[in-house]
């Protein structure tokens, strides 16, 4: 039985039809498929033969055995480092999103959190500093100014809280990433949030 891996990939094989373009393929002549079964393809000196599939992708191919590229395998590494630290992000910012209910609110008021925090704040420091902003959405919507005012400020002192729990989380997992030396110490970092009102 003869299977023709493509030359320009060999991971890609085909036994029927026989292709038209032989020449952009190898022939390998086996007894039984089987003989695929936990093997790849490796070309030596223009010789195709299989041999048992490769621990991982930093490995290759010397004098008859598997070994480690070492400039791959770092290269891999950082690659997995990038992907896991997106994650890491990724899931710190799903997580405040989640308990600040960020996306319940239309984008232009969002645009104003952090100047109803800074009047709030100042506002708490000294009452008579102005409020603009919380004045105007205190006004239109119906509400004491000095309710509003006192509400924003305990909602950024609250927000403050928050971000700072999940930004030391973040970056010790963070941490924990930059001295992985390998995938397996990346993939044992697992990506967990704790946050609870009052540290209780």
């Amino acid at each position: 039985m003869k299977v023709y891996f493509l030359k320009s990939d060999p991971y890609q094989y085909q036994i029927f039809p026989v292709p038209n373009n032989t020449d952009s393929y190898y022939e390998i002549e086996l007894e039984d498929v089987a003989e695929l079964d936990g093997k790849e393809l490796v070309v030596v000196n223009d010789m195709p033969m299989l041999v048992p599939t490769r621990p991982s992708e930093c490995y290759e191919w010397v004098d008859g055995q598997w070994v480690i590229n070492d400039e791959k395998a770092s290269e891999l590494l950082a690659v997995a480092k990038t992907k896991k630290l997106k994650e890491i992000n990724d899931a710190a910012q799903a997580y405040v999103d989640g308990i600040a209910k960020t996306y319940e609110t239309p984008e232009f008021e969002r645009d104003t959190w952090l100047t109803q925090r800074a009047e709030a704040i100042a506002w708490k420091q000294d009452p008579n500093s102005p409020t603009p902003t919380l004045e105007s959405i205190a006004t239109n919507r119906g509400v004491p100014l000095d309710v509003l005012r006192e509400k924003a400020y305990q909602k950024s002192v609250l927000f403050a809280t928050l971000s700072s729990t999940i930004a030391g989380q973040r970056q010790k997992l963070e941490d924990r990433l930059m001295v992985a030396q390998s995938h397996e110490e990346i993939e044992q970092i697992s990506i967990q949030y704790n946050f609870t009102l009052g540290g209780e």
